[in-house]
């Protein structure tokens, strides 16, 4: 049976019980470092090592990754003072058709993310650039560069008609799975800015 001094604990008896011992830190959690932001320009260590830095200084554009899957990104981020930082990823630039794919992703930052609707006349017009970028650094475009070029587009052109686009751009209309109608240039509205140069 309890009584009522045995309910009650006594300082003596408070400080002969062993304090707690506070809980270690995980090893994961220890050691988990801060999320930096990604490297500016990761090695790219390829034959192409010249034109990747001659275009990424160009333009003002830094790489946050190279990619393995033959897929690419361009981006933008916009900072708390305003600045902006121009993005890209791609796979590493070791052949042709891995250099075209990241010239197409430095043409989206040369024309202008957005300047060009719709955009599907966007992709035509970066992949003209990094065309044009290849032949400047006499780099052949090789038959697998066209057919990734041919596929692309014809992907392009059949989301903008999923997305019930009303008329092409001429440029379009040879990767359109069916015939639509045909907007020119001049009477384009939705088309922003110059003619881009590529020379």
């Amino acid at each position: 049976m309890l009584t009522l001094w045995d309910v009650i604990e006594t300082p003596v008896a408070a400080a002969a019980r062993p304090a707690k011992r506070p809980k270690a830190k995980s090893a994961s959690a220890e050691h988990r470092p801060e999320p930096a932001e990604p490297a500016a320009e990761p090695a790219c260590h390829g034959p192409f090592d010249a034109i990747v830095r001659t275009m990424l200084g160009r333009y003002g554009v830094r790489v946050r990754k190279w990619r393995r899957s033959s897929t690419g990104l361009a981006s933008l981020v916009q900072k708390r003072n305003g600045a902006i930082e121009r993005w890209v990823e791609s796979p590493r630039p070791t052949t042709p058709l891995a250099l075209s794919i990241f010239l197409h992703e430095i043409g989206h930052h040369a024309l202008g993310i957005g300047a060009i609707r719709p955009r599907c006349l966007e992709e035509y017009h970066a992949w003209q650039f990094a065309f044009a970028a290849m032949r400047e650094h006499s780099v052949p475009v090789n038959e697998k560069v066209l057919a990734r070029y041919e596929r692309a587009m014809r992907y392009a052109v059949g989301k903008a008609a999923r997305r019930n686009i009303r008329s092409l751009p001429q440029e379009l209309l040879e990767f359109a799975r069916e015939p639509m109608p045909i907007v020119l240039a001049k009477s384009n509205p939705r088309r922003v800015g110059n003619e881009p140069n590529y020379s």
